[in-house]
């Protein structure tokens, strides 16, 4: 389906100023294949390890069409339409030591993708960026069968619009 230009620049202007401009990583649009099935219903899930006290977390999060997002079970984002990014404080859902990401991702038809970043500071001042890529796992909904990620695009490619 595609967008128009006003579309692709209001995303992009909203993404922007819910990143950090100091960060450099680039996070991937995923699913869980090339071509997303109509009504699609997918979950995505990374863990990773937090070392000391957390100062800040902060999740932004949007997802073509629709998407939930927990952090170690605990419900902490809800994104209704991917056209208005997602954005929230986690941090009292993390912990020191390991964490997980699980995402709740639903397609309405066409393209479906899910894009994700999540900036942690610690008390003594680390930044710990866990972004979507490749290296996220995806499972049908409620499925046990979990696989690599599809990297769909890089954040400012595909049908999403430029960053």
């Amino acid at each position: 389906m595609p967008i128009t230009m006003k579309l692709r620049l209001c995303l992009t202007l909203v993404f922007a100023l819910v990143t950090p401009l100091s960060l450099v990583a680039e996070p991937s649009w995923i699913w869980t294949k090339k071509n997303a099935g109509p009504q699609e219903e997918a979950d995505f899930r990374t863990e990773f390890d937090v070392a000391g006290g957390i100062k800040s977390a902060v999740l932004n999060l949007t997802c073509d069409n629709g998407a939930t997002a927990l952090i170690n079970g605990r419900r902490v984002l809800d994104n209704a339409d991917w056209q208005l990014p997602a954005k929230g404080d986690v941090k009292a859902a993390l912990q020191t030591g390991r964490n997980e990401i699980l995402v709740q991702a639903r397609n309405n038809g066409g393209t479906a993708a899910l894009i994700a970043r999540l900036n942690i500071e610690t008390t003594d001042g680390k930044k710990i960026i866990i972004e979507t890529n490749g290296e996220w796992l995806a499972a049908s909904r409620g499925g046990k069968d979990w696989k690599p990620a599809f990297q769909m695009a890089k954040y400012g490619e595909g049908p999403w619009g430029p960053a």
